[in-house]
Protein backbone atom coordinates (compact mmCIF):
# COMPACT_ATOMS: atom_id res chain seq x y z
CA UNK A 1 0.00 0.00 0.00
CA UNK A 2 1.08 3.25 -0.60
CA UNK A 3 1.79 6.00 2.13
CA UNK A 4 -0.02 9.20 1.60
CA UNK A 5 1.79 12.03 1.16
CA UNK A 6 0.33 15.59 2.73
CA UNK A 7 0.69 18.94 1.72
CA UNK A 8 -0.18 21.50 4.22
CA UNK A 9 -1.56 24.96 2.95
CA UNK A 10 -2.15 28.04 5.31
CA UNK A 11 -5.06 30.33 4.18
CA UNK A 12 -3.60 32.98 6.39
CA UNK A 13 -7.28 34.71 7.55
CA UNK A 14 -9.31 32.05 8.84
CA UNK A 15 -8.27 29.31 11.65
CA UNK A 16 -7.73 26.15 10.50
CA UNK A 17 -4.94 24.54 8.29
CA UNK A 18 -5.73 23.24 4.80
CA UNK A 19 -3.90 19.52 4.11
CA UNK A 20 -3.99 17.80 0.61
CA UNK A 21 -3.51 14.33 0.70
CA UNK A 22 -2.69 12.04 -2.33
CA UNK A 23 -2.29 8.08 -1.57
CA UNK A 24 -3.59 4.86 -0.97
CA UNK A 25 -2.52 4.18 2.88
CA UNK A 26 -5.27 5.51 5.56
CA UNK A 27 -3.68 7.99 7.50
CA UNK A 28 -6.11 7.33 10.34
CA UNK A 29 -2.79 7.41 13.19
CA UNK A 30 -2.03 11.21 12.59
CA UNK A 31 -5.55 12.47 11.99
CA UNK A 32 -9.28 12.73 13.93
CA UNK A 33 -12.34 13.65 13.00
CA UNK A 34 -13.15 16.79 14.49
CA UNK A 35 -14.91 17.74 16.73
CA UNK A 36 -15.95 14.00 17.86
CA UNK A 37 -12.56 12.73 17.33
CA UNK A 38 -13.51 9.53 15.48
CA UNK A 39 -10.61 8.22 13.10
CA UNK A 40 -10.07 8.10 9.32
CA UNK A 41 -10.70 5.48 7.05
CA UNK A 42 -10.27 6.76 3.75
CA UNK A 43 -12.55 4.68 1.35
CA UNK A 44 -11.00 3.07 -2.02
CA UNK A 45 -13.66 3.26 -3.99
CA UNK A 46 -13.93 7.19 -3.82
CA UNK A 47 -11.96 10.00 -6.13
CA UNK A 48 -12.11 12.52 -3.52
CA UNK A 49 -13.20 12.80 -0.01
CA UNK A 50 -12.82 16.02 2.36
CA UNK A 51 -12.63 15.81 6.15
CA UNK A 52 -12.88 18.08 8.85
CA UNK A 53 -10.26 17.22 10.75
CA UNK A 54 -7.26 17.61 13.99
CA UNK A 55 -4.07 16.55 13.45
CA UNK A 56 -3.71 14.57 16.81
CA UNK A 57 -0.15 15.75 17.58
CA UNK A 58 -0.85 19.22 18.32
CA UNK A 59 -4.64 19.54 17.84
CA UNK A 60 -4.45 21.60 14.95
CA UNK A 61 -7.61 22.33 13.26
CA UNK A 62 -8.62 21.85 9.83
CA UNK A 63 -9.05 20.50 6.46
CA UNK A 64 -8.06 17.43 4.54
CA UNK A 65 -9.08 16.67 1.05
CA UNK A 66 -7.58 13.24 -0.08
CA UNK A 67 -7.07 12.24 -3.43
CA UNK A 68 -6.02 8.00 -3.78
CA UNK A 69 -4.66 8.68 -6.82
CA UNK A 70 -3.09 11.28 -9.03
CA UNK A 71 -4.93 10.82 -11.71
CA UNK A 72 -8.19 11.34 -9.66
CA UNK A 73 -7.35 15.19 -9.45
CA UNK A 74 -9.70 16.32 -12.48
CA UNK A 75 -10.85 19.95 -12.35
CA UNK A 76 -14.18 18.40 -11.76
CA UNK A 77 -13.43 16.94 -8.76
CA UNK A 78 -11.16 19.70 -7.62
CA UNK A 79 -14.02 22.31 -7.92
CA UNK A 80 -16.46 19.96 -5.74
CA UNK A 81 -14.06 18.81 -3.16
CA UNK A 82 -12.84 22.66 -2.82
CA UNK A 83 -16.42 23.56 -2.51
CA UNK A 84 -16.85 21.27 0.85
CA UNK A 85 -14.10 22.50 2.04
CA UNK A 86 -15.85 25.74 2.09
CA UNK A 87 -18.52 25.02 3.39
CA UNK A 88 -17.11 23.33 6.45
CA UNK A 89 -14.36 26.25 7.14
CA UNK A 90 -17.68 28.87 6.99
CA UNK A 91 -20.33 26.64 9.14
CA UNK A 92 -16.92 26.52 11.23
CA UNK A 93 -16.89 30.36 11.90
CA UNK A 94 -20.22 30.65 11.68
CA UNK A 95 -21.08 31.99 8.39
CA UNK A 96 -23.67 31.41 5.91
CA UNK A 97 -21.33 30.47 2.14
CA UNK A 98 -24.01 31.09 0.12
CA UNK A 99 -23.91 33.92 -2.25
CA UNK A 100 -20.33 35.35 0.00
CA UNK A 101 -17.60 36.52 -1.80
CA UNK A 102 -15.50 35.11 1.23
CA UNK A 103 -16.29 31.94 0.51
CA UNK A 104 -15.71 32.28 -3.28
CA UNK A 105 -12.15 33.86 -2.69
CA UNK A 106 -11.85 30.60 -0.16
CA UNK A 107 -12.82 27.97 -2.67
CA UNK A 108 -10.72 29.28 -5.61
CA UNK A 109 -8.20 29.35 -2.93
CA UNK A 110 -8.50 25.30 -2.11
CA UNK A 111 -8.32 24.61 -5.64
CA UNK A 112 -5.45 26.68 -6.66
CA UNK A 113 -3.98 24.85 -3.66
CA UNK A 114 -5.09 21.50 -4.87
CA UNK A 115 -3.89 22.21 -8.58
CA UNK A 116 -0.45 23.45 -7.07
CA UNK A 117 0.07 19.48 -5.76
CA UNK A 118 -1.39 18.29 -8.89
CA UNK A 119 0.80 19.86 -10.96
CA UNK A 120 3.70 18.78 -8.18
CA UNK A 121 4.56 22.77 -8.12
CA UNK A 122 5.02 22.91 -4.18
Amino acid sequence: MKKSQFHEFNPVVYPIKLWVSVGEETFSPDFSIYPDGGIIVVQKDRTAITYFVYRNSDDMIGIIIHFPKKEYMTVKTIAHEARHAGDILFEYIGDDPQHSEPAAYFTGWVADCIDKVRKGKI
